[in-house]
Parts: structure tokens; sequence; C-alpha cells
């Protein structure tokens, strides 16, 4: 049973969350009292968006045994992904308490730190998270991604070497280094680290992210309906319907003040291209990214 959860927490820690679950599938089937494994299973859930069902089994984990530090750790992360920040704060709070040696504990809370926009505090625990663990995979890359975030791409790209160095695998740093290299428009090299990090585990939302930005970057169409689309629904129900009025009383208008039966012709098609493009470009996105994530392969052992 503990080489089956460290067997988890292993190809958690690379980025294979599809294998984790599956072995910890395995060991909840063997001993459905193991509060470590369900910790680990909420973990994996979360990375998933499985957010209620990653409540459950932190919560059965620390029912489990509510001395164990990491279920206190699995519950605090849950809260973090779930938007429960005060009560992700208290709970790491409680937690550095019982347990401040451990690098996965600060370096989650760095992370809280992060969304909330206190990136002093965020890099302090980051630093104190390698101090613990100085050939962590999972913390070099967040300091990598800390100094990207910054604009600091020497500095962000030393981090991901390093990262990748201890751990070739590691689909966070992957992903890492691929937004470094779309960053110096360097697609084809971002590609194949994007295929690298799903090839580990096909679900991993960053690793989709960068293949996203990727196709964009290689379409200047479905990128531009990307960018409409965003844009188009980031505007209130009251607005929008004040803006499609809008624009059909300027085309109205046009039609109206415009004898030339060729200009007439040129309206039309650019409405009904307007039209058109709005209904396929969503389409053409699927399709460009499906084209890509097609070929890629699980990895044989999962």
């Amino acid at each position: 049973m503990i080489d089956l959860c460290h067997q988890a927490a292993v190809q958690l820690e690379i980025g294979n969350v599809g294998g984790a679950l599956e072995i910890l599938r395995r060991a909840l089937a063997q001993d459905p009292e193991n509060a470590t494994a369900h910790a680990l299973r909420a973990l994996g859930l979360i990375r998933r968006n499985e957010k209620a069902e990653a409540t459950e089994a932190a919560a059965a984990a620390l029912e489990l045994e509510p001395d164990l530090p990491f279920a206190h750790y699995a519950l605090a992360v849950v809260y973090l992904a779930r938007g429960r920040y005060k009560d992700a704060e208290e709970r790491f709070g409680h937690l550095l308490e019982i347990e401040p040696n451990d690098a996965a504990n600060f370096r989650a809370r760095a992370e809280l730190y992060r969304i909330t926009e206190r990136h002093q505090e965020a890099r302090r625990d980051l630093e104190q998270a390698l101090s613990l663990d100085p050939r962590s995979p999972s913390t070099l890359a967040e300091l990598g991604s800390s100094y990207f975030r910054e604009g600091d791409i020497v500095e962000a790209r030393r981090w991901a070497l390093e990262a990748l160095s201890a751990s070739p695998e590691h689909a966070p740093a992957l992903v890492l280094m691929g937004q470094i290299e779309l960053h110096d428009n360097r697609t084809q090299e971002a590609m194949e680290l994007a295929r690298v990090a799903l090839a580990t585990d096909a679900t991993d939302a960053e690793a989709l992210a960068l293949l996203t930005a990727i196709k964009m970057r290689q379409s200047r169409w479905t990128a531009l309906w990307w960018h409409l689309s965003h844009r188009w629904t980031r505007i209130s129900l009251a607005k929008r319907g004040a803006l499609g009025a809008g624009l059909f009383l300027i085309y109205a208008i046009l039609i109206g003040l415009t004898e030339n039966l060729v200009l007439e012709k040129a309206i039309h098609a650019t409405a009904w291209g307007l039209f058109l493009y709005g209904m396929v470009g969503e389409q053409l996105f699927e399709a460009a990214v499906e084209k890509e994530t097609r070929g890629i392969q699980l990895r044989p052992d999962f």
C-alpha cells in the first residue's frame, strides 16, 4: 500500500494525473480507509477541476486521520482551488505550525499568495521551499513561472532548465519551457514541448492552454475569432443587444444610402461573411487544436 501511494505521488509530481488516479483506485480497493490515498486522490481530482469529489476525498482523509498533516495539506489545496482563500490561508497556517519543514507546504501557500497578488510573500515562500528541497522540479518550475510572469525571460529559462534537469518528464516544467519558446517566437519548439507534456497526461490543463496559444499564434484567423469571442462574452447581455441593434442600424443606413449596385453587393457580402465567420470560427479553432492532439499517445505504462 505504501508503494502504491508513493507511485501515485511520483506521478502527480510529474503531472501524470490520470496515472496517479488509476494507481489510487487500486490502492483504495485494497484499503478503503487509507487516509494518505484519499488525500492524494483529492489532489488529483482537484487538478482535473472535479471540485466536489476532491472536497469529499480530502474530508474523508481528515475524518480517517485528523492529525495527518498531509490530509490538512490536501484540504488546503482544495480550498485554494475552490477560491476559498481565507479558509485556505488558515489551513496553511495550521499546517506550517505542525509541519514546518515540508517544501510542498510552502510551495502551495506561495500559490495562494500569487493568486491574491501578494508577490513578495509568494517569492519568499518559494525560496523557503527551495531551501528545504533544492532539487524539487515543482519548486524550480514555480520559481521559473514567477520570473516569466514578471517578464524576466532569462531567469525563467534558467529555472525551467533546472527543473527539467531534475525531472525531464515534469509537465509543468515542460509547459513553462514551451511558454518561453513561444514568447521567443519559436513555435515549433513550443509545440514539441506541449506534445511531450500531453503525452504524459492528455488532460493537463496548462499543456492544453499552451497548445491553444500556439494555434492562436500560427493562425491569424483563429486568433482573431478567439479574441473577438472572448471580448464579446465579457459584455453584458444588455450591451450585446444594444451593440447588435446599432450594427444592424448602420447596415440598414448604408444599404439605404447606397445606389451603386456593386457597392451594395459588397456590403451584403461583408455582412454575411462576418456572420458566417462568427458561426464557423469556433469549429475552425477546435479543428486546429484537435489536429495537433489527435496523434498524441499516452505513455504505454498508464
